[in-house]
C-alpha cells in the first residue's frame, strides 16, 4: 500500500503566523494556488480511497486537487490540539504565559491550555494508521496538516524529525510487511520560506 500525504495549503492561520490547532481557517488565495499544485503531483495516480481530515483548511485542499473524488472524513487526521491558544501568534502567547508557553511548545504539550499532548495525537495518528491497513489494499491520498504526517515519519524514523513540510506538498509513504518507510517528497513543491516553521498546530 502506498499512502500520498498531503499537507493542507496556506491558510489565514499561517498567513499571520498563528497558532490554528482545530479551529476552522480557511485557505488563503496562495493556499488555493499550493492545493492546484498539490493536484499536478498529483494527477494520473489510481487511488483505492482518499481520506481527509474534518478541519476547513484540509477539506479544501482535498476539493480543489481531488474534487472528483469522494473522500472519507476522519477527526483522527487533524492537526494537534492547541486548545485556547488557537487564533494566538508565538509573541502573544510568550506574553500571556511566559516560559511555560515556550516550555510546552518545545515539549509538544498544550494540556495546559485545553488542547493535547504529542501522545495524544500521536495516538490518534496510530489508530489511523491500524484501521487503514485494515480496511485498504490499495493506494491511498491523505490530506492533512504538518503535525500528523510529523506523527507518521516519527513512526516510521523511531524520533521526532523535523524535515521541511511545505504547504501543499505531497509526501509518499509504503506499508509492507507490517511496517512504514517513509519515500520522500512527490515532486519539489517550491518552497515560500516557511517550510521548516516550528510553530506546531499549524
Amino acid at each position: 500500500m502506498k499512502m500520498y500525504m498531503v499537507r493542507h495549503g496556506e491558510s489565514t492561520a499561517n498567513e499571520k503566523k498563528l497558532h490554528a490547532g482545530w479551529a476552522q481557517v480557511p485557505l488563503t488565495k496562495k493556499g488555493k494556488l499550493q492545493a492546484q499544485e498539490a493536484a499536478a503531483h498529483l494527477r494520473g495516480l489510481r487511488f483505492e480511497a482518499v481520506w481527509v481530515s474534518d478541519l476547513l483548511r484540509a477539506r479544501q485542499t482535498k476539493e480543489i486537487a481531488l474534487p472528483d473524488i469522494p473522500a472519507r472524513e476522519s477527526v483522527l487526521l487533524r492537526e494537534i490540539g492547541v486548545g485556547k491558544l488557537a487564533g494566538k501568534s508565538g509573541q502573544e502567547c510568550l506574553i500571556q504565559y511566559g516560559d511555560r508557553y515556550l516550555t510546552d511548545k518545545a515539549n509538544r504539550d498544550f494540556r495546559f491550555y485545553g488542547g493535547e499532548s504529542g501522545e495524544m495525537q500521536m495516538e490518534r495518528v496510530r489508530t489511523f494508521l491500524s484501521a487503514l491497513t485494515e480496511q485498504e489494499s490499495g493506494d491511498v491520498a491523505v490530506f492533512c496538516h504538518e503535525g500528523t504526517i510529523r506523527c507518521v515519519l516519527e513512526i516510521c524514523e523511531g524520533e521526532w524529525v523535523t524535515p521541511p513540510l511545505n504547504n501543499g506538498g505531497v509526501y509518499l509513504f509504503e506499508y509492507t510487511d507490517g511496517n512504514w518507510k517513509f519515500e520522500g517528497q512527490v515532486e519539489e513543491v517550491e518552497s515560500d520560506g516557511n517550510g521548516d516553521q516550528t510553530d506546531y498546530g499549524k
